[in-house]
Order: C-alpha cells, then structure tokens, then sequence
C-alpha cells in the first residue's frame, strides 16, 4: 500500500513494512446493516461456496468470534 505522500501507520508500524497478506488479516469492515441470505448459517458464511468445507467455515466463524454463539444454538 503506497500512499501518495506521508505514511500510513497501524499500532506505529509503516503499513508498507507489513505486506499485503498481514495488512489485510488486521482490517475488518463491520456493516451497519446485516443482512442474511435464505440458507443455513453455514451458507450465509461461505457466500455459498459449493467448494468451501465445514472446516474453513468453522475457522472463518472463528476468526469472526461468532463460533461459540452458533454452537450455543438450539440446532448449532
């Protein structure tokens, strides 16, 4: 990420220092409204990824930290 003059800086660390994998795994968007498709939990997660897993949908729960919340579900 290259601004156009100065620095962008997380927690004091130049953003250009950092990579683009690790840039990204330290920004999140959070919507104002939510909305949830017709589907199961699972679905709404993977964006309905015929090649996703329950795996990689667990982890992305996860890393969301919703994962204990779903599992506290009637039918989690």
């Amino acid at each position: 990420m290259e601004p156009t003059e100065g620095q962008i800086l997380y927690g004091g660390i130049d953003l250009r220092t950092l990579g683009l994998a690790r840039y990204r795994s330290l920004v999140a968007a959070v919507m104002q409204d939510d909305t949830l498709f017709a589907g199961s939990l699972a679905d709404n997660i993977s964006l309905f990824d015929p090649d996703t897993t329950p795996l990689k949908v667990e982890a992305v729960a996860r890393q969301a930290q919703i994962h204990e919340e779903i599992v506290a579900m009637p039918m989690g």
